[in-house]
């Protein structure tokens, strides 16, 4: 039987002599590389006894015994690696794991799908894996760069691809069939019994690479992409291998390698920072490094300054060629996008945090949900952005540099984008507010810009989940707001955060955000603007026990108040007023700021404002001594909470009237008031006056006996208070302290 080299040799002769002058198809020509010739010169199948019609060798046979194929090629195609690889463990030990998985009986080759943004490191994951396991495939290394998004030409077609890989296996020009289905089945012929690293770079898609996968189990292959090559892992069974950005130490261990250690480590600040600015993209950060050593009078604190400024940032990644130049290698990506999807793309980055939400996304490119999840999966597969939680999605910061490059090239869109993005989280903000506390609701009074779609939340705890998960967002959203001559922006939308950031204890947050919000609104002469800020101002301090900073904030809030006649803000500022009062021992004086407020909000009618004065009355009517008074005014006030949904203000009710029940003695009815409030407090999220429940709740189940059940209280009011860092904490240390002797 002769071997397959010596078909390939006389094949040209059988494809020129057949019978009846009928030309056999082009697939014939596949069918013959697995036939054998007899001695007589006819052409059998393979495992069979039957000959091929009309089909006889054209030149003499060979003598017995002698052989006339040369020794097969074994091929080396392997560029070089990367001279610097740092990192990729867990993709590492993926790829050896699937090179050391036995073949399956279905017959399909090990195959990974290798992917990731631009310049994320996939070609020298595969280079570098390839050439340290090229033993393991003694047949040969076959590479092709595919240029799937390389604009300096067009891609390399599988056609052509084949054809190279043919040639480097040694079959000659002359015996490759014009027929891509014929070329495609001697590939996979040659490659059935051989151990082959077929690595197959820079794929456009799944269908630019699968017409290059071989059939053989001994073989391996490594396919790179920016497309997520979603019908390779689910048709062919492909190991995804999907690259992420640089850790800090991977990154700081490339630059260690690449400058030096001594560099490195007598600037540890500046290299820290240059890690950051090149956002734990490999690409970047190698080419940071390239710069260094090309420039060594350049220091690495005067090319962190030069990355410093975002407009500047990737000028400064930029090394004269294609390939080392991180704006050029997003743009192969961006520029196969289609419209609508390179629209989203752009406006995303107008988006004031680093996370743009389905709704935000929609809002922002006024289409519908499903027309902006279109965009975005699309987005996802060419890894221009990432899924970050549930209909959430991110770039890195070189990504978002990029994409506000290009909204620049289009100034009205780019107005139009901002306007949009701030007008989302204006009137979403102002939903989930009002689910906190029916106070926030008439907060902004006019109506979203057309294409804005507003969230909106079924209760308090999808209103705080939205909080949370939009808060830096929307604390970004703020400064931006800011930016915008002559607008309430800023300052509504500080207003709508303080109830989430006073409830969840961020009152450093909610100082920096309101005085964001304090100048916008002076630069405005907006004079509600600045009594808003002022109030917020006056809050945070006083959480914070600076009192004499919230008496200079409420004094400016209140004058603002009567300048503008607005008796809701004055009301609100008594109220304010009238716990500085009591922090400050003054609880008579308390009570008659509190009645103050009560009285304006009686005459304005509202039922949020009434029940929360008659609240904070009582409470004070307690503190003077009043207990009948006081259970009167928190009797009237749970009346009016049943008809509202301020949780809030029901929990501070309740702490109210247990403190009332604890002043009479009555300590069973205080206790059960108080854990109505603190698991109301719970609900609604605000930790401190939760925690400020519980030490009350402590204090009645202590006056009843019930030490035990008051040490637990109170230890779970100081978890609380230490978690929120606040000084209460020392207070109720103390309560435990004789009991439990500790420090």
């Amino acid at each position: 039987m002769s071997e397959l080299a010596d078909v390939l040799h006389y094949s040209k002769g059988y494809l020129s002599k057949v019978e009846n002058g009928v030309k056999p198809p082009t697939q014939e020509f596949a069918l013959r590389c697995e036939q054998v010739l007899n001695a007589d010169g006819e052409l059998f199948r393979k495992g069979t006894a039957e000959p091929v019609a009309g089909v006889r060798r054209t030149t003499p046979p060979r003598p017995p015994g002698t052989r006339t194929a040369a020794a097969p090629i074994v091929p080396r195609q392997l560029p070089p690696a990367g001279g610097t690889f740092v990192g990729r463990g867990a993709e590492l030990a993926l790829l050896n794991q699937l090179a050391d998985t036995a073949p399956t009986a279905s017959g399909a080759v090990p195959l990974a799908a290798i992917t990731g943004t631009a310049g994320i490191g996939k070609t020298a994951l595969a280079l570098h894996w390839a050439h340290s396991q090229a033993a393991r495939y003694p047949d040969g290394q076959l590479y092709m760069n595919l240029r799937g998004l390389d604009p300096s030409g067009p891609a390399v077609s599988p056609a052509d691809a084949i054809r190279s890989f043919l040639a480097a296996l040694g079959v000659p020009d002359s015996h490759i069939p014009p027929d891509s289905d014929a070329r495609e089945a001697l590939y996979r012929s040659i490659l059935a019994d051989r151990r082959v690293l077929v690595v197959l770079d820079d794929a456009r898609n799944a269908e630019h690479a699968r017409p290059l996968v071989p059939a053989g189990t001994g073989c391996l292959v490594l396919v790179t992409s920016r497309d997520r090559l979603y019908g390779l892992v689910t048709g062919l069974g492909a190991r995804p291998v999907s690259l992420g950005l640089f850790s800090y130490t991977d990154a700081h261990e490339l630059l260690v390698r690449r400058l030096g250690a001594k560099c490195v480590h007598a600037e540890p600040h500046t290299a820290e920072e240059l890690i950051e600015l090149c956002a734990g993209l490999p690409l970047a950060v190698n080419i940071a490094a390239a710069r260094a050593v090309a420039q060594p009078s350049m220091t690495l604190v005067e090319q962190v300054r030069g990355m410093r400024s975002a407009r500047r940032r990737l000028d400064a990644l930029d090394l004269g060629e294609a390939t080392a130049d991180a704006r050029t290698a997003f743009s192969w990506s961006y520029r196969l996008l289609d419209g609508s999807t390179a629209r989203l793309f752009r406006m995303q980055a107008m988006n004031p945090g680093p996370e743009v939400s389905l709704a935000a996304a929609a809002s922002l490119t006024a289409t519908t949900a499903q027309e902006a999840r279109r965009d975005l999966d699309e987005l996802v597969r060419t890894h221009l952005l990432t899924p970050c939680g549930p209909n959430r999605w991110t770039c890195h910061d070189l990504l978002r540099v990029y994409a506000q490059e290009q909204a620049r090239e289009n100034p009205a869109e780019k107005r139009l984008a901002r306007a949009r993005a701030l007008d989302h989280y204006l009137f979403s903000a102002q939903n989930a507010a009002a689910c906190l506390s029916p106070q926030n609701a008439s907060i902004v009074t006019r109506s979203p810009r057309d294409g804005v779609v507003p969230e909106r939340f079924a209760d308090q705890a999808e209103a705080s989940a939205w909080f949370e998960a939009e808060y830096t967002t929307l604390t970004a959203a703020v400064s931006l707001a800011a930016d915008v001559p002559s607008s309430p922006y800023a300052w509504q939308l500080a207003r709508l955060l303080l109830t989430f950031q006073d409830r969840t204890s961020r009152w450093h947050d909610l100082a920096e955000v309101q005085r964001v919000a304090l100048t916008a609104a002076t630069e405005a002469a907006d004079g509600p603007g600045m009594a808003s800020a002022h109030r917020g101002l006056a809050r945070a301090a006083l959480r914070t026990r600076r009192f004499e900073a919230c008496r200079t904030h409420l004094a400016r809030a209140m004058d603002l108040a009567h300048e503008l006649d607005d008796r809701m803000s004055e009301a609100a500022v008594r109220h304010e007023l009238s716990v500085v009062h009591e922090q400050e021992g003054d609880f008579a004086l308390a009570l008659a700021e509190a009645r103050r407020a009560l009285e304006i909000f009686e005459s304005a009618g509202t039922g949020t404002g009434i029940a929360n004065g008659l609240s904070t009355v009582g409470w004070f009517q307690a503190m003077t001594g009043d207990h009948t008074g006081a259970l009167e005014s928190c009797l009237r006030a749970l009346d009016l909470h049943s008809d509202l949904t301020d949780t809030w203000g029901a929990a501070d009710t309740w702490d109210s009237l247990g403190y009332v029940h604890h002043c009479l003695a009555d300590h069973d009815a205080a206790v059960a008031a108080f854990q109505r409030a603190v698991n109301l407090f719970r609900t609604s999220g605000d930790r401190y006056y939760e925690a400020g429940s519980l030490v009350r709740l402590g204090q009645s189940h202590d006056a009843a006996g019930r030490r035990d059940e008051a040490l637990r209280a109170w230890g779970s009011a100081l978890g609380l208070l230490k978690a929120l860092r606040h000084p209460d904490a020392d207070r109720v240390r103390a309560l435990i302290t004789p009991t439990t002797n500790h420090p």
